[in-house]
């Protein structure tokens, strides 16, 4: 009997490979579905209700045809509050077997201390990997300048963000802009490397990411003034137009044809590399104002079932998207500000140590709030712990190779 699955799920931030629906004959199954940690218990019901439509569309089925559903909640006191959502959606001339639990959420938390001075608890750990990894100089700086992009990435993700995604950008935008407008005291024909590699980029995005163990070298991101001002605008247009391809994916079935016609941060061009006066800056500032302002304008229309459309080739949904764009143009608009300049190999990595131990100070002094998320350069949303986890992953990957 064949076996059909849909939106197999890649191990990003470490998680399950596991489809979101498998059909096999005339049966559909569908996995756990939740709603986002914000709002009522009514808002998440319908959201991930909401998505459950949605999968059972991808199988060519719908809710009158359901046979057994299980729901946890994280209190029974909301079971009646629950009930009011469910039967508002569940097809009342069909209805499922149904049983409710009561089971703890997996919500994100801040960053445990077990200091009175607000260290985190991972405080330890992250000393030990740090410290094997300057170990490794030897090796002409590759997991030194690997380590240094792990934990540069992971401060940035622990920058608090809106966790409505249209807010993301514009905020983000507002925060970037700080730096782009500063774009005019660098020197238009330098070319500033970024703590970035191409290599931490496929271990982040890759359906199958390969681990960082033993890397061949280093592909380096590198920026001038012009070429951060390219790549911001480029990045918020492919997205601008990526939210009209989704909709009208989702809506009428069309298939987007890939338009990506940029240029990508490991490239540079002969124009990257042309002064930049105040004029030209103006002009910029004008066209990423005007790119951006769109983009927000697209995504605060967008419904929730919109933002969260999976698409069935298994690419990101929407609000991944927009947070992914938000935490881009900080890395670019800020890759000269913000840049590591000490030649040193390890000198770099130590700066990236400091300023990921910073931003972990903050966050555990940080009360739990409902309204902002902790976003990836990729857009993933992760927990404190998480992050942690993550860098301390990546660099045993990358000290696993050293011989």
């Amino acid at each position: 009997m064949d076996i059909e699955r849909h939106l197999i799920m890649d191990s990003a931030n470490f998680k399950p490979i596991i489809s979101r629906v498998v059909a096999q004959g005339d049966r559909v199954y569908v996995c756990g579905i939740t709603g986002d940690p914000v709002g009522d218990v009514t808002a998440q019901t319908k959201q991930a209700l909401d998505r459950i439509d949605d999968l059972l569309a991808r199988a060519g089925t719908d809710k009158s045809k359901l046979l057994t559903a299980q729901v946890w909640l994280s209190d029974m006191g909301l079971f009646r509050t629950h009930n009011l959502a469910w039967n508002e959606w569940v097809d009342p001339e069909h209805p499922p077997v149904r049983a409710c639990v009561q089971a703890e959420a997996d919500q994100p938390r801040p960053a445990r201390r077990d200091h009175g001075d607000g260290r985190p608890m991972s405080r330890p750990a992250l000393d030990a990997s740090r410290d094997r990894v300057l170990k490794t100089a030897a090796d002409g700086g590759i997991v030194l300048a690997h380590a240094t992009a792990v934990r540069a990435v992971a401060a940035w993700t622990l920058a608090p963000a809106p966790r409505d995604p249209a807010r993301h950008v514009e905020a983000a935008h507002a925060q970037a802009r700080r730096h782009l407008a500063r774009l005019i005291v660098h020197d238009p024909a330098r070319e500033v490397p970024a703590v970035m590699t191409d290599e931490l980029f496929s271990r982040l995005t890759d359906p199958r990411p390969a681990p960082l163990t033993a890397p061949a070298g280093v592909g380096r991101y590198t920026y001038t003034p012009r070429k951060a001002l390219r790549r911001v605008l480029d990045h918020a247009l492919d997205h601008l137009n990526q939210i009209d391809q989704w909709l009208a994916w989702q809506r009428h079935g069309s298939v987007p044809t890939p338009t990506d016609g940029w240029v990508p941060s490991t490239v540079t061009l002969a124009d990257d590399r042309l002064p930049l006066t105040a004029a030209d800056l103006d002009a910029w500032l004008w066209r990423v104002d005007q790119a951006v302002g769109l983009v927000v304008q697209r995504a605060a229309g967008l419904s929730e079932a919109e933002l969260d459309w999976l698409p069935p080739d298994g690419g990101w949904p929407l609000r991944r998207v927009l947070h992914h764009l938000a935490r881009s143009e900080r890395l670019y608009a800020a890759a000269l500000d913000e840049a590591l300049l000490d030649d040193d190999p390890s000198g770099r990595y130590g700066e990236a140590c400091r300023r990921l131990d910073d931003e972990l100070r903050v966050v555990a002094g940080r009360g739990p709030d409902p309204a902002i998320v902790y976003a990836g350069l990729y857009g993933v949303l992760q927990t404190p712990e998480e992050v942690v986890g993550q860098v301390l992953a990546f660099e045993g990957e990358l000290l696993a190779g050293v011989r």
